[in-house]
């Protein structure tokens, strides 16, 4: 048998967080190596993780597919295998807190369909006067009990800490007074993991058994803003432009163009600076030629909005985004341009340009 991959040997069956935050840690780390390196790494502790892996089975299938990817996917990069861990991580939170609040459920649902006593079916003579015997025998020790011990022998007090406003970590509460139940909603003012709401109210006093049986706060947290602004991708690798994207919470989808370096980003759909919600596809337009003219960038400040868009369609360039801007120059003068004159460019590069609306 193939002994486990010397990365997490302190730790013989770690459940599925620790695992993804050992993993996460060692991804860290091979981000700081050259690029032809990161890929080897990721391989590396793709197998430490898988290793790990197979002796836990109640992990989740996602992080399974998150290591089948990091051991075969030749377009899985280092970046896209990071995010990938930090959100199965809160899939796997989600999870916890959603089992236990069924387990809950189905504890209050047996408590209910549960019998009383006098209900159930009648019992010989001899089972009920045991049961009456054992009955009073009962009574009798919970009121000696109550007498020595009127504020409970094994219950404690405590009181429930103000959350609203802060952060939800690990840390946030002592696990040995109370558990939680999390709800996760977007909210337009809120930072991710910021919790907006939580019942029991902080101040109030809880009776419970530690460890055995918790008080649970119910809590609402926010998972940021539901809108997000499209940012400008071109000109990057398509790594790059894959992994910004999915930080913002959008799928990006690729198109291969012929007239663009290979593997760069030539365009997208939407453009920038347009407002989408998280969960939306994105078109990235990535180029697939390896062999691209070179064009020196002309100087367009000065021109009219007309000309300079002429100069750059016979250049070969593209247009980029077009600003106005108030300024001293005559309406449509062009006044600014994203990439200096002189500067050297690939054929179809997007050339953006702040064009004056005049003084008034």
């Amino acid at each position: 048998m193939r002994s486990p991959s010397p990365l997490f040997s302190p730790l013989s069956r770690p459940d599925a967080c620790r695992l993804i935050d050992l993993g996460s840690a060692e991804l860290e780390k091979a981000l700081r190596l050259p690029r032809e390196q990161q890929r080897e790494a990721m391989r590396r502790i793709g197998r430490a993780m898988q290793s790990k892996y197979t002796t836990a089975p109640n992990d989740p299938t996602c992080l399974a597919d998150i290591i089948r990817r990091a051991l075969s996917d030749e377009d899985y990069a280092v970046t896209d295998m990071l995010l990938d861990l930090h959100r199965a991580r809160t899939e796997v939170e989600t999870a916890v807190a959603r089992r236990r609040r069924e387990e809950r459920m189905r504890k209050e649902e047996k408590r209910r369909t549960t019998p009383p006593f006098y209900e159930r079916a009648r019992k010989p003579l001899t089972m009920t006067l045991l049961s009456l015997l054992s009955l009073s025998l009962l009574s009798g020790t919970a009121v000696v009990l109550h007498y020595l011990y009127p504020n409970g022998m094994f219950l404690t007090s405590v009181e429930v800490p103000p959350l609203v406003g802060s952060s939800l970590t690990e840390n946030t509460v002592d696990p040995r007074y109370f558990s939680l139940d999390v709800t996760y909603q977007y909210h337009e003012d809120s930072d991710v993991g910021t919790i907006l709401s939580q019942s029991p109210q902080a101040g109030m006093t809880r009776r419970v058994a530690p460890r055995r049986h918790p008080c649970t706060l119910h809590l609402t947290v926010s998972l940021g803003t539901p809108h997000v602004e499209m940012g400008d991708y071109v000109g990057m690798t398509r790594y790059q432009a894959i992994t910004a994207c999915r930080r913002l919470g959008l799928v990006p989808s690729i198109k291969k163009v012929s007239d663009y370096p290979a593997d760069n980003v030539a365009r997208t759909e939407p453009e920038a600076g347009t407002v989408l919600t998280r969960g939306e596809t994105v078109t990235l337009y990535v180029g697939s030629s390896r062999h691209v003219a070179h064009v020196a960038v002309p100087n367009l400040v000065g021109n009219s909005e007309i000309g300079a868009l002429t100069m750059l369609s016979s250049l070969g360039l593209s247009r980029g985004k077009i600003t106005y801007m108030t300024s001293e120059e005559p309406p449509g003068t062009v006044i600014a341009q994203s990439v200096l004159s002189g500067n050297t460019v690939n054929s179809g590069t997007q050339i953006s340009l702040v064009v004056s609306k005049g003084s008034g």
